[in-house]
């Protein structure tokens, strides 16, 4: 779902991994270990981007890096503890050219 908008936000990725393509949906660890994996990069050079609390809370607890897309506006005590918290991709885009 994620691939066909990147030209549309002018970024280009070197890979998209979904849940789809491993075929484990989250939060289990597979689907996080597997972007290890493909990457072959420390775990510090990954951003993990969701636009649901319960993934970024499992993305977190893996050890990535998150950037939460807060779509909706949540109560605070609601919103996970990533380390971005951004309203749209723009945003997204601001914060891996910088």
């Amino acid at each position: 779902m994620f691939a066909p908008i990147l030209p549309k936000l002018g970024i280009q990725a070197d890979v998209v991994i979904s849940a789809e393509s491993v075929r484990s949906y989250k939060p289990n660890k597979q689907n996080y270990q597997k972007a290890l994996d493909v990457l072959a990069v420390p775990i510090d050079e990954i951003l993990y981007v969701s636009g649901t609390p319960w993934d970024v809370k499992a993305a977190v607890n893996f050890g990535f890096t998150v950037a939460f897309v807060e779509r909706q506006t949540l109560a605070s005590e609601s919103k996970p503890a990533a380390k971005y918290t951004i309203k749209d991709l723009n945003e997204l885009v601001r914060i891996i050219t910088h």
